[in-house]
């Protein structure tokens, strides 16, 4: 960690641990609306959190997950730095090592050449290996609790201020348990330190428990994350689930409103019920009564004996209406698209005006999919809801959606790029598509690396890792591509019993009567 001199005579390591977040903090986020200065921030952080300080460490982990502040990219650390201020109590950290441990994937340095190598999905750590994560950031707090006692000790026999001082030899300050060692190499570095743990690995269950352990503390966004993984589960916690959401909502947030409006909105298949499972990773909760609840959750039984969600639409608009009033702009988005054209079944009326209202808030406050819609409006012409044509704004509103990461809007601007004869900004723009979860986008990129790339030449086997990044999303599109490059040998050895395998069982198309189970020639169904 390196010293920043704050004054003549004066560094880092004289300043509280407290003094030095609050001084990051500043950094980070000025008052009075200038640049976050993260850089000068982060020698500060490093300090607090080298002292013991939660939400130092926390935020610091938070930087090493997701590259900011100057920091590279390093899921290893951020795991060290997260485990350790889950440790000392910080909630958000507690949040953050959650996400981590659901998909240790998704925060993997991205390829320079961004093309993805095989990437099985790990099996979940059994009881024992969940245990040694916690014996890992317990070791963490041991460490960084002996550097707060040898601070504390220094602080002791500092001389008074004014007193003659001693020349004495300068004692090498002990290193943070996530900081490599200077005399070795990166390698060397992650085998000689016992406490900096490995790439993280998916872990479930560990993952649940600390989700539930930062909600139980109030923290309301654990408490929508863990709503939704009860709702991934196989069978679904619905109750324990809404409840949670409930909770969040209670709290003031406006996602726990909105996925309650979700849940009844759109309802749940026939499921088992939860004293049907053993095992259950996350303790299911009651659903929480209060006054803000409208509706009761009733969960229905079937003639089976399964437990069934019915959706209810009206009921769910009264959670998109809190959702609203608290700013959420999913919930805004969701009923302003209600308004324009009215909503029967839920009992929407019709109100143009108060329709292009909640659209706009929402696209102000950042929702891709409100700014997407208004460019599409803007592009076709609703006067009667108050959008007349026009291009131009269409194209602002088209840019700020892709600003904010829209898959879709991403994929109109790849569109546009490729209609004026740029294939490079084409194909960058189709690959920030799919990234963001847009499997067209991928196929696009695909269709040009098969065509022959911006760079020039066809490049196959780019072209059939991008197909499988978009069948990986769900595109049926890719998947026939990719049985084609099969059936050809185009990229990968010729088979056509895994072509026919794709087509018959992963897609169920079967072979037109009376022909040869022909995959498809060259260049089909590549859009």
């Amino acid at each position: 960690m390196r010293l920043v001199r704050m004054s003549a005579g004066a560094s880092l390591e004289a300043m509280p641990p407290a003094e030095a977040y609050k001084r990051a903090e500043m950094l980070i986020s000025p008052k009075d609306g200038a640049e976050p200065r993260l850089l000068e921030a982060r020698p500060l952080l490093e300090l607090a959190a080298g002292q013991g300080h939660a939400e130092a460490a926390g935020r610091l982990g938070r930087w090493y997950l997701l590259g900011l502040g100057g920091a590279k990219q390093d899921p290893a650390t951020a795991s060290a730095l997260l485990h350790a201020a889950s440790a000392l109590g910080d909630n958000e950290a507690r949040f953050w090592l959650a996400q981590l441990l659901l998909a240790p994937s998704k925060y993997q340095p991205k390829q320079a050449d961004g093309v993805r190598d095989p990437n099985p999905i790990a099996a979940i750590k059994d009881s024992e290996a969940a245990e040694e994560e916690f014996k890992r950031g317990r070791e963490v707090i041991r460490q960084i609790r002996a550097l707060q006692k040898e601070n504390r000790r220094r602080a002791r026999e500092a001389p008074e201020p004014g007193a003659a001082q001693q020349a004495r030899p300068t004692e090498a300050r002990p290193r943070a348990p996530w900081e490599p060692n200077a005399e070795d190499d990166e390698t060397a570095a992650r085998l000689a330190d016992p406490v900096r743990p490995p790439l993280p690995e998916r872990n479930l269950p560990l993952a649940w428990r600390v989700l539930e352990r930062a909600a139980d503390a109030g923290h309301t966004p654990s408490m929508v994350a863990l709503g939704n993984q009860l709702m991934r589960a196989s069978p679904p916690r619905v109750e324990a689930a809404f409840g949670w959401y409930v909770r969040a909502l209670e709290a003031g947030n406006g996602d726990g409103a909105f996925n309650a409006g979700l849940t009844l909105f759109d309802g749940v298949a026939p499921h088992a019920s939860l004293s049907d499972t053993q095992g259950d990773p996350a303790a299911a909760v009651p659903l929480a009564p209060s006054a803000l609840l409208a509706p009761e959750l009733r969960v229905e039984r079937t003639a089976e004996g399964k437990l069934v969600l019915p959706p209810r639409p009206r009921d769910a608009v009264a959670y998109f209406d809190m959702a609203s009033s608290l700013g959420d702009p999913s919930a805004m988005f969701w009923l302003g698209t209600a308004k324009l054209d009215g909503m029967e079944a839920a009992g929407v009326k019709e109100d143009p005006a108060a329709g292009l209202a909640l659209l706009q808030a929402a696209a102000h406050k950042g929702h891709g999919g409100a700014r997407l819609f208004l460019s599409r409006a803007l592009r076709e012409g609703r006067p009667e809801q108050g959008l007349p044509a026009d291009e131009a704004e269409a194209d602002r509103w088209l840019e700020a959606a892709a600003a904010a990461g829209e898959g879709e809007a991403l994929y109109e601007l790849a569109t546009l790029a490729l209609g004026h004869g740029d294939r490079v900004a084409a194909m960058g723009l189709f690959m920030n598509s799919g990234a963001r979860g847009f499997a067209e986008g991928y196929t696009a990129a695909g269709v040009l690396a098969y065509q022959g790339g911006p760079w020039g030449g066809q490049d196959y086997r780019r072209a059939l890792a991008l197909y499988q990044q978009a069948a990986d999303l769900g595109s049926e599109g890719a998947w026939r591509n990719i049985a084609a490059m099969y059936a050809r040998g185009e990229g990968v050895p010729a088979s056509e019993e895994h072509a026919r395998y794709i087509l018959h069982t992963v897609l169920g198309q079967a072979p037109p009567a009376g022909s040869a189970e022909d995959p498809g020639a060259p260049g089909e169904e590549r859009r």
